[in-house]
């Protein structure tokens, strides 16, 4: 079986990087470390949470407000590069029972009130760096210590995304691209062989080498992943 280029790139290329961060922070008493991916200065969706030490008992609660809080830091991060204090803010007229609930987690365990780090990095990518329930004040030399290596989380991303484009690119063949490229325009799959002058038989081997080599459980998958890595352009048909 083929192996998934883009997980081997993501594994190798920049979770040393938040390993870095993540013993810095510990270093530092921070108790909750949190990253999350902004919009960037071309005015491209970000990647939301890439990284957090949340407990496991209430990541799938607090993921929840992912949306909401990634909104609110691309705001407040817009024109600064200084850190600033920070603590997630209710923003709905009338919360949900749920969201109250996920609210009062987050506020009770100081997840996301503490430091926050602006990430304005090179290659248009914008992120934030949050130090939760930080039991001690630092210095600027900390401060400038925790900048540098959270830009490096941010370039390393960057870079592993432009090596697993540029890898699965290389390696998926024409024929496999026109099939996810027909597949995303919502095309009836039934004429993709006529249209390419395959058999049926040929396309779906192309469809599933695809999902191979993108490490893909279905052809929708394999879709979202070659959109993220820019193969494919996320058009309308």
């Amino acid at each position: 079986m083929a192996n998934s280029v883009f997980a081997d790139l993501q594994a190798n290329n920049f979770v040393s990087s938040y390993l870095e961060l993540s013993e810095i922070a510990a270093r530092y008493k921070c108790q909750y470390l949190t990253v999350f991916g902004l919009s960037s200065t071309a005015g491209k969706p970000g990647n939301a949470l890439l990284f957090s030490n949340w407990p496991p008992g209430m990541s799938a609660s607090v993921s929840s407000l992912v949306p909401e809080i990634v909104s609110q830091l691309d705001r407040e991060t817009e024109n600064t590069v200084l850190p600033f204090d920070w603590e997630f803010e209710q923003c709905w007229a009338a919360p949900t029972d749920e969201q109250r609930h996920n609210l009062d987690i987050v506020r009770e365990t100081g997840l996301l009130s503490g430091l926050v780090i602006p990430v304005h990095g090179g290659h248009f990518r914008k992120g934030a760096v949050i130090l939760g329930r930080m039991q001690r004040s630092l210095n600027q030399q900390e401060i400038m210590t925790l900048q540098a290596v959270s830009l490096r989380v941010f370039e390393g991303r960057f870079i592993a995304e432009i090596e697993a484009q540029k890898e699965v690119k290389d390696r998926l063949t024409a024929n496999e691209q026109k099939c996810l490229d027909w597949i995303a325009r919502g095309k009836p799959i039934q004429q993709l062989g006529e249209h390419l002058g395959l058999s049926e038989h040929t396309t779906r081997i192309c469809i599933d080498s695809a999902c191979s080599k993108l490490g893909a459980s279905s052809s929708t998958h394999a879709i979202a992943k070659a959109i993220a890595l820019g193969i494919l352009e996320n058009t309308p048909s």
